[in-house]
């Protein structure tokens, strides 16, 4: 009965034994896709980061575009009213010519 038990109890250690390998090997297993999991998510957080950073590049180079073209827009504003200003200084200024021609022509009259 003693030997009995004893070889039961030695077959349920082996058993045992077995079951812990399977265990210890599915741990392994488990251990290297975790690590493989965590190294994409590093290279994911890696990527997501360099997306981050050229997106902030091209949302600053957009500001800078901004102010250039209002300040753009302001010059030729400026621009545009002193073309108007000029403008209006040549017709004032023709007209004065056109009235001294014709005060001439009125002398030239005159004088014939």
């Amino acid at each position: 009965e003693a030997k009995r038990l004893r070889n039961d109890q030695l077959k349920l250690l082996a058993k045992n034994r077995e079951v812990l390998a399977l265990i210890d090997g599915d741990k392994d297993e488990l251990l290297q896709e975790v690590d493989a999991a965590e190294r994409l998510v590093q290279n994911k957080r890696q990527e997501q980061l360099a997306e981050q950073q050229s997106l902030q590049s091209l949302s600053d180079e957009l500001e800078v575009l901004k102010h250039e073209s209002a300040a753009s827009a302001t010059a030729l504003q400026r621009l545009q009213a002193e073309y108007e200003g000029c403008e209006n200084e040549f017709t004032r200024k023709k007209a004065q010519l056109v009235s001294f021609q014709d005060r001439c022509d009125d002398i030239k009259r005159r004088l014939e």
